[in-house]
């Protein structure tokens, strides 16, 4: 299983906590933070400031279109 989600506290912690690996989606809620607003790439020195806690994210990725 995938979690792919948005927000740290609630789509990565929880997958985290339920032992699933997880996508973080860096345009989301965290888009201003991560400077990744419209989809562009997120700075990688926010992104690793936001994750310096126990809850990772297997993979980053700006958007996610299906």
């Amino acid at each position: 299983v995938l979690a792919i989600g948005d927000a740290l506290r609630t789509d990565i912690i929880g997958a985290t906590q339920a032992g699933f690996h997880s996508l973080f989606i860096s345009s989301g809620i965290h888009a201003v933070e991560l400077n990744s607003e419209h989809g562009a790439a997120p700075d990688m020195a926010a992104v690793a400031q936001l994750f310096a806690g126990p809850a990772r994210p297997r993979a980053v990725m700006p958007r996610l279109a299906w």
